[in-house]
């Protein structure tokens, strides 16, 4: 999943930066005709991208760490074990700062490259409505009941092919994360569902706040329609030690133990 978000978040950097060396290719042209170097207006981009992805680091690194504790704590929590004090990963950090700083200007150099060797004479001369009519264009022109409007918006949807794929692949990869977490969440359900019906072959519990007598609970209990099978459980909390440690201290683990009778037919581990 975090590979696959990387990935995504990279084709949208390189989709961003295509787009913006496609609007600036005038200004990229004018600041060549008055003498800026290529190695100049590229450090202008890549500075640019490395400030974005400076901000993108200042939150999510500290976002990233508070919410991992929290995640981590409320699993422990659920256990009953007490998470231990709040920790920042070196090895975590290290890589947060790397993909932000690093992965960014990688992906960006390609089409900022391009950008930054175009000539003063190809950004003239590729400024404003050009080119030959595709095929797309030629088959919108037969649709004559088909709006104006609507003719310009598909037309120019599909005028820059790379574009349209690389849009295409990031949307088509956000679909397949999202079918995949929904995959996994039914998956773990059921699975998880499927285990519990096999160890707990009952539907209900309850719980008494006092002891109760075992004989008088059950002939209540069965009393009523439709109850094939009913059964008394002791529960009761306990300390848990190392064999070696002969005395209780407070450092003990605590735990819940539940009694069981034998035979037990709502039951199976």
């Amino acid at each position: 999943m975090a590979f696959l978000s990387l990935i995504l978040g990279l084709l949208l950097v390189f989709t961003t930066m295509t787009a913006l060396i496609s609007q600036q290719t005038r200004q990229i042209g004018m600041m060549k005709a008055i003498g800026a170097q290529g190695w100049q207006i590229l450090a202008i981009y890549l500075i640019s991208v490395l400030i974005y992805g400076g901000l993108a680091l200042v939150i999510a690194l500290p976002l990233g760490a508070i919410l991992a504790y929290e995640l981590y704590a409320s699993f422990l929590t659920i256990f009953g074990i007490i998470p231990g004090p709040f920790q920042v990963s070196p090895i975590a950090v290290a890589t947060q700062i790397v993909i932000a700083l690093l992965a960014p200007l990688l992906t960006a150099m390609l089409p900022v490259l391009a950008g930054a060797h175009i000539t003063v004479r190809e950004a003239i001369s590729s400024y404003g409505v050009g080119g030959a009519a595709g095929l797309l264009e030629k088959l919108l022109v037969r649709f004559k009941f088909m709006p104006l409007k609507l003719g310009l918006m598909i037309s120019n949807t599909f005028r820059n092919k790379k574009r349209v794929i690389l849009t295409l692949l990031t949307l088509t990869g956000s679909g397949v994360i999202f079918m995949t977490v929904m995959s996994a969440e039914k998956s773990l359900n059921y699975t998880y569902g499927d285990l519990l019906q096999s160890i707990y072959k009952f539907d209900v519990t309850l719980t008494f706040e006092d002891k109760q007598r075992i004989s008088q609970v059950e002939t209540l209990t069965e009393a009523y329609p439709d109850i094939k099978a009913v059964e008394m459980w002791a529960i009761d909390e306990a300390s848990i030690r190392p064999a070696t440690q002969a005395k209780k201290s407070n450092s003990d683990k605590t735990a819940i133990v539940f009694g069981v009778p034998l035979p037990t037919t709502l039951y199976g581990p």
